[in-house]
């Protein structure tokens, strides 16, 4: 076997990746980043080569995409069904950035809401009168609530 003069070793790897030594052993035995042996000491060595597929299989799972769907677009599928995997992660990844922007949006409301109160806290506290506004509520409406409640929420009118 003919070495390189740059091998790379697992570490060397991993901290280069900022991953674990058992990550990048996981990789070589899921069959994503084979690596040869040195015969010396038995170690794995990775060539530049092995840097350029490392470097998609972390990009690869940045997007999300499980270890099983990397060696299929990596090793198995034909383009199109590479395509149809990625268009499939899209969509996921849309549907949490839509529930995360949700999440937000319920963040800022409770947020505004202790600003209120500590507003009349720190009034209350200095001896102040705080201002009450008395607002007239319409009926209680009872619904049949059969999705979540953020869901149900949004049936009704603000």
């Amino acid at each position: 076997m003919k070495y390189q003069v740059k091998d790379y070793y697992v570490k060397e790897i991993a901290d280069y990746y900022g991953i674990s030594a058992q990550t990048v052993r996981l990789y070589d035995k899921k069959g994503l980043l084979p690596s040869d042996k040195n015969e010396l000491n038995g170690y794995r060595i990775y060539t530049r080569e092995d840097i350029v597929t490392m470097d998609y299989i972390c990009r690869l799972k940045k997007m999300h995409f499980s270890l099983e769907d990397i060696r299929k677009i990596m090793n198995e599928e034909p383009l199109e069904e590479a395509e149809r995997m990625f268009v499939k992660q899209e969509a996921k990844l849309a549907a949490e950035v839509k529930e995360l922007q949700r999440l937000i949006g319920n963040m800022r409301d409770y947020r505004a809401k202790l600003d209120r109160v500590i507003a009349h806290e720190k009034h209350r506290a200095r001896g102040e009168s705080a201002k009450i506004e008395i607002v007239n509520s319409p009926p209680f409406i009872i619904k049949e609530i059969d999705t979540n409640m953020d869901e149900a929420m949004e049936s009704f009118p603000s």
